[in-house]
């Protein structure tokens, strides 16, 4: 098909006439070299002017041209060779060509007709020039303020070599511009400190940082001993350059200041204010003091004008009391002789008078024989009950005795735990606290009572307020933290405080108070002991107590109080006193003998 046996040459067309055939020869050999010579022409431009726009679309036309130029080469080839299949094939090719080329043709056009023209391009070559110019007036106005600013301007290179700076950077390093020249900022190390008076080494320099790392460095504050053997503070700043799509500086622009007198001046005020700060510390303190010795003279006052109270109280309950408890047995023993007679009157007259018989069981005879002497039991444990208040009353009472003096300390835990008895037993708000007394064999311990008692009672009151305001169920689950101060009270299920007393090598009594309430946090166990400092509710506390109980037992007794605390799990307060006091006169052996 493609040798195209069956077909006759286009010559025959023709009629094989020498002039037509001639004709179409010529003319088609003549299209085709000119198509040929175009590409090569179009090849050429490109290969030279790689910088032209789309060159692309010369090589595209430069294919359509060749087929084209094909497709007349064999026009004429057809003449004696009928070789029709080949030419059409030719041509179909030339015609996808050409399809392709027209179709990139009308893309590019919008991107074609966007590149300016001959007067664009020279308007805008003047713009340029215009903007060169104004750029080279703007440097030079910048240089000049550059030159007339007070801060020293320096740039430097990559590699940290010095290749320009102004007047006020050679005033300000003591250099000029041509000694900078030959330095780097590694080179000046061995003069350049830090504000703590270390050495600054080069390698740490603001513009070496900003250089290596890319990033700008600022009021980086730098010691300079001068050639002239000066000393100068600067403070730098340095601001890395960069090449538009880069990360690596390839220059680094730094400018200091001297801050020489502002240092002196910060000098002078650091040691002036050194010098007030001691003197308002001092004044603090004292303030602090007086904060304390007028709480504290104010605690006693009331605590005295308590004691006075309840000193009168316990004076006019104790009379009457005294009355009824010694004649409750006498009326016991009454009762007891006027029961047996009505016994002794039922058993030989059982069968009593109508009107007899009728009183006995209007007043219930039998539940009066039966009840009444409980009733007188109970009269008596509540006059004793009271005769016992009244003693504790007067024991607390004493809290206006200023001498020191050897007491019992039992007596005194006993004293406070029976004013605060009402606090301890359940009601409403609150469950019932139960008291753990593991008291050891205490000798007298010579102190001063009312403060003394003022602690139990301060330490005591913590203990059941943090009972009464601890948010557990009073039964130990995985919450509880650890602690390396194992508490002792920790296992107790039910709102417990524990009250335990001992002797330390003789010399000295614990007495140890310890509560299971919610605990105390580490961060507040800090500051318990500060005067206000309260973690109670608005009303409920003043922060005083546990201050003035630690002046007592320490400054006033020379002996410790601490505090041992695990959250979840409870909260101990250790006081440690000596037994017998340093200052004073009475001796073990008198205390023992007392006791």
């Amino acid at each position: 098909m493609i040798l195209a046996e069956f077909f006759i040459p286009h010559g025959h067309c023709y009629l094989w006439k020498p002039g037509l055939v001639g004709l179409h020869i010529v003319a088609d050999a003549l299209t085709a070299l000119a198509y040929y010579s175009i590409p090569v022409t179009l090849t050429y431009f490109v290969a030279k002017r790689r910088d032209v726009p789309f060159n692309w679309i010369f090589l595209l036309f430069s294919a359509f041209i060749i087929s084209c130029g094909t497709t007349h080469i064999m026009e004429i080839w057809t003449l004696w060779h009928p070789n029709y299949w080949l030419s059409g094939l030719i041509k179909a090719c030339t015609a996808v060509v050409s399809l392709y080329t027209a179709f990139e043709l009308v893309l590019l056009l919008p991107q074609a007709l966007a590149i300016p023209s001959t007067a664009q391009l020279e308007k805008e070559i003047q713009e340029r020039q215009r903007i060169e110019q104004e750029l080279r007036v703007s440097e030079q106005r910048y240089r000049s303020v550059v030159t007339a600013m007070s801060e020293g301007i320096v740039l430097q290179k990559a590699d940290g070599r010095i290749t320009a700076c102004n007047l006020s950077a050679e005033r300000i390093l003591g250099l000029t511009a041509q000694q900078m020249q030959l330095f780097t900022s590694m080179d000046f190390s061995r003069e350049t400190i830090h504000e703590d008076g270390s050495p600054f080494p080069g390698e740490l320099h603001p513009a070496m940082i900003a250089l290596r790392t890319g990033k700008p460095q600022h009021n980086v504050i730098m010691g300079i001993h001068k050639l002239d053997g000066s000393f100068t503070w600067i403070t730098i700043n340095s601001q890395p350059l960069f090449h538009i799509g880069e990360t690596q500086p390839y220059a680094v622009v730094t400018s200091f200041s001297d801050i020489t007198k502002r240092k002196m001046a910060e000098e002078a005020l650091r040691s002036l204010t050194q010098q007030e700060h001691k003197r308002a510390l001092q004044l603090e303190q004292t303030l602090q003091q007086l904060t304390r010795t007028q709480s504290q003279l104010v605690q006693n006052e009331k605590m005295a004008s308590l004691g006075q109270l309840l000193a009168g109280v316990a004076h006019e309950i104790n009379n009457p009391t005294n009355f009824i408890y010694g004649n409750i047995y006498v009326a016991s023993d009454y009762a007891q002789d006027l029961l047996h007679l009505v016994e002794l009157y039922q058993k030989h007259y059982p069968q009593p008078v109508a009107e007899i018989a009728e009183q006995i069981q209007k007043v219930d005879l039998k539940f009066i024989t039966s009840d009444f002497p409980k009733l007188l039991a109970s009269m008596k444990e509540g006059t004793h009950r009271i005769s016992e208040i009244v003693q504790s009353l007067r024991i607390f009472s004493r809290l206006d005795e200023i001498e020191c003096k050897p007491i019992d300390i039992h007596e005194g835990i006993d004293s406070a735990l029976l004013i605060l008895n009402h606090r301890l037993t359940q009601n409403p708000d609150s469950p019932k606290i139960q008291v753990i007394k593991e008291y050891g064999e205490l000798p007298l311990v010579e102190c001063y009572p009312c403060q003394l008692h003022q602690v139990f009672m301060n330490i005591l009151s913590n203990a059941i307020d943090a009972l009464e305001y601890a948010d557990r169920s009073w039964v130990m689950g995985d919450e509880e933290e650890s602690s390396n101060y194992p508490l002792p009270i920790s296992h107790y299920q039910s709102p417990t405080i524990r009250i335990h007393t001992e002797v330390v090598e003789d010399k000295r009594v614990v007495i140890r108070i310890a509560d299971n309430g919610s605990g105390i946090k580490a961060d507040i166990q800090l500051r318990i002991f500060d005067p206000f400092f309260t973690t109670k509710p608005v009303g409920k506390g003043t922060g005083l107590g546990l201050s003035i109980s630690y002046q007592i037992v320490v400054e006033k007794h020379e002996g410790q109080l601490r505090c041992h605390s695990v959250p979840h799990q409870g909260t101990e307060f250790v006081i440690e006193l000596p037994i017998a006091r340093h200052s004073s006169g009475i001796d073990q052996r008198a205390l023992a003998a007392l006791h």
